[in-house]
């Protein structure tokens, strides 16, 4: 269960109508110019000071795949879009989007913001069972602070003398204390055995390596519909984004009214669609 940041971004501008995709056609395409005959149905006032466009054919072996540019002007007799230099002619049958509201880089910041600001409706959920209870761990620290847990604070926690035997039941932990680094304080438990830690974390966008990440390529670790959240949190940060005093009044108040819009779709959402945590055990007389 994962979704691609390039998937999610996709989703962001349908929901906001400010999706368009093509492919380029015949051979007068170049460093400066997107030709597609598809942009002879658009006025060439469609063209704004806002726009950008961003080739998304990573398929292709081009120099110029998720490159964005700025957009000047559509030529609507030839299909001809004027761009800022790409990196090469991007040739014919080559996808791209154009952006006319957000560029795709802005609504990518959107998304990251978003993985972390709708928690703990949307969260990674975190199961660890490669610790266990030394010797010398009963009322000594345990640094559990890698394993992601929000706040460094675990719903549960529970022992086993085997975690792969299934016939040895796991007992649950209930004396225990987390200080602020991330260390575990057991009041219980028996030396030996087996730990497995339950909880939730903050969602980032990950590489293949597990590494946070930014490229389109990387993946959040959720899927539809708790990906409905993370596009609203994106929205209601670009409505931000755009209502703030260096923008015109009149700009201000169409993105203020949207921005009442896409929070009343978040909270909607969440209602419908929050994902559920582990029940939490409370901590006896520590």
């Amino acid at each position: 269960m994962s979704t691609t940041l390039l998937a999610t971004e996709q989703e962001l501008s349908r929901q906001m109508g400010d999706f368009w995709s093509s492919v380029t056609t015949g051979t007068g395409s170049s460093s400066t110019n997107i030709q597609d005959t598809a942009l002879k149905a658009k006025a060439n006032d469609w063209i704004t000071d806002e726009t950008y466009i961003m080739i998304t054919d990573s398929t292709a072996d081009n120099s110029t795949d998720e490159e964005e540019r700025k957009a000047t002007s559509l030529d609507n007799d030839t299909g001809d879009l004027t761009v800022l230099d790409l990196s090469g002619d991007p040739g014919d049958g080559k996808t791209y989007r154009i952006h006319r509201q957000f560029t795709a880089s802005e609504k990518r910041r959107a998304l990251i913001h978003s993985a972390k600001w709708c928690f703990p409706h949307i969260f990674k959920g975190i199961w660890d069972e490669t610790l266990d209870i030394d010797d010398d761990d009963l009322y000594k620290e345990i640094d559990i602070s890698a394993l992601g847990l929000a706040k460094n604070q675990p719903h549960q926690i529970w022992q086993s003398s085997d975690k792969t035997d299934d016939s040895i039941r796991w007992h649950l932990i209930r004396k225990y204390t987390v200080d602020k680094d991330g260390n575990l304080w057991l009041h219980e438990g028996t030396c030996g055995y087996d730990l497995r830690i339950v909880g939730i974390g903050y969602l980032d966008f990950l590489d293949t390596d597990d590494a946070v990440g930014t490229d389109w390529e990387d993946t959040i670790d959720i899927d539809s519909p708790e990906t409905e959240i993370l596009v609203a949190g994106a929205a209601i940060y670009l409505c931000n984004q755009m209502i703030v005093p260096n923008f015109t009044s009149g700009t201000s108040e169409r993105w203020i009214k949207a921005l009442g819009y896409w929070q009343g779709e978040y909270r909607d959402r969440c209602i419908k669609f929050s994902m559920t945590p582990p029940n939490s055990m409370v901590s006896w007389g520590v």
